[in-house]
C-alpha cells in the first residue's frame, strides 16, 4: 500500500521552505511514475496558490518546473546519475499534462550539457480546467484557445502530417501548408484542414459541432458515413449516435467562438443546454428541476459576469428560482467540492 503524499512537505519545497530531508522525499516521489497522477492533482490543486504568492518568484507554471531537484552534474561540474534523469523526465512528463506552453523550454543538465526535455517526450497534453480557457501555440505556429473541461495532445514537433487530439472544445487558426495536413482526431469525427479559422464542439458522448470562419475543411465521421466538405460561415452538426448530420448558416453569428473573448453568447438556447455550458463556463453542477414540457429559450450575452448575477438575470427573464450550494471541503482528502446550483421552473 502507497504512503499518502505529505503536501505540507511538497508545498515547502516549491515554496523555498524546504529542508534536505525534504528534498530527497521530492526526489523519490518524481522516481516513482505511479504517483505521476497525484503528484499532477495535486500541484494542479494547489496552483491558484502558488500564483497569488507575492514571494513567488514567477507566475507561469513553467518556472515552477525549472527549479532543479537536488544537485544536478551541471552544477559543480559532476555528472548527474540515472535517478536525477528519471526525476527529469517524470518531471517533464507531470509539467507537459500542466498547462504547458510550448513555447517554455525545459532544460536539464545530463552529463554537463543542458538538452531540451520537449525532444524526450512522446506527445504533449494541455489541460484547460473546468471553469478556464487557454492560449495555446502549435509547433507550426498555428494558434488556438481551449475551452474549458478540455483537453488538447500532439507530439513536440509534427512531421508529414499535422495530427491534434481534442476531447472538448478548441477554436483553431491553423497556418497554410499545402504540402502538410493539418488534422483535429476527435471521439467521433477527424478534421483535415491545410489553413482556416474554425471552432470545434467535441466533448465524449456528445454530438460534434464544427463551425468553419474561413478557408475549407474535410469532416470524416469515423464508421461508414460519407466525408462532408465545409465552406466559410458553415455549420455543421453530426450526431454519432443516430448518424444524423445538421448542415446550418451562421453568417454574422460570434456564438459559436465569443467564448474565447471571454464571452458567453446564448441564442435561442434550451434550458438544457444554457444549464450545461453555464456548468462548464463556472465549473459547477447545475440541475434543472420541474422543466419538462416547457420549452424556455434563452437569448443573452454575458461578459465577466460571475454565477449569481448571471443567474440573477436569469430569474428577471424567466419563472425560475434558483439555489447555491456553497463548496465543501472533504477533511480526510484535503479537496473541496463543486458548487451546485439548482434552478427550479415555476
Amino acid at each position: 500500500m502507497k504512503m499518502k503524499l505529505d503536501e505540507k512537505r511538497i508545498l515547502d519545497y516549491f515554496s523555498g521552505e524546504d529542508t534536505p530531508k525534504d528534498r530527497k522525499y521530492i526526489e523519490s516521489l518524481f522516481a516513482d511514475a505511479e504517483r505521476e497522477e497525484e503528484l499532477k492533482e495535486l500541484l494542479a490543486r494547489h496552483w491558484e496558490a502558488f500564483s497569488q504568492d507575492d514571494n513567488f518568484p514567477d507566475k507561469s507554471l513553467g518556472h515552477l518546473f525549472q527549479r532543479p531537484i537536488g544537485k544536478p552534474g551541471c552544477l559543480g561540474g559532476k555528472n548527474i546519475s540515472d535517478v536525477f534523469r528519471k526525476i527529469w523526465m517524470a518531471y517533464a512528463r507531470v509539467a507537459a499534462m500542466l498547462l504547458l506552453p510550448l513555447g517554455l523550454l525545459y532544460l536539464v543538465c545530463i552529463n554537463g550539457q543542458k538538452e531540451n526535455v520537449l525532444d524526450q517526450v512522446s506527445s504533449i497534453r494541455i489541460n484547460a480546467p473546468l471553469g478556464s480557457k487557454l492560449q495555446f501555440t502549435l509547433p507550426d505556429g498555428s494558434t488556438g484557445w481551449l475551452n474549458s473541461g478540455s483537453t488538447l495532445t500532439y507530439p513536440p514537433q509534427f512531421g508529414e502530417t499535422r495530427d491534434v487530439h481534442l476531447i472538448g472544445e478548441a477554436w483553431f487558426d491553423v497556418k497554410k501548408n499545402k504540402h502538410r495536413p493539418f488534422n483535429v482526431v476527435t471521439p467521433d469525427v477527424d478534421i483535415s484542414v491545410l489553413g482556416t479559422k474554425f471552432n470545434v464542439v467535441a466533448y465524449k458522448g456528445e454530438k460534434t459541432d464544427v463551425v468553419l470562419e474561413s478557408g475549407k475543411v474535410l469532416l470524416k465521421p469515423k464508421g461508414d458515413q460519407q466525408q462532408l466538405s465545409m465552406e466559410p460561415s458553415e455549420r455543421v452538426v453530426i450526431d454519432s449516435k443516430t448518424n444524423r448530420v445538421s448542415r446550418s448558416n451562421i453568417v454574422g453569428d460570434n456564438k459559436f467562438s465569443s467564448w474565447k473573448d471571454g464571452k458567453l453568447v446564448f441564442r435561442n438556447d434550451s434550458m438544457e443546454e444554457v444549464a450545461q455550458r453555464l456548468g462548464r463556463w463556472y465549473n459547477v453542477d447545475v440541475t434543472i428541476e420541474n422543466h419538462t414540457g416547457k420549452d424556455l429559450r434563452l437569448r443573452a450575452v454575458f461578459v465577466d459576469e460571475d454565477i449569481e448575477e448571471v443567474l440573477r438575470l436569469l430569474k428577471m427573464s424567466f419563472p425560475i428560482d434558483y439555489h447555491i450550494e456553497d463548496r465543501k471541503k472533504d477533511e480526510g482528502h484535503f479537496q473541496f467540492s463543486k458548487r451546485k446550483v439548482k434552478i427550479t421552473v415555476r
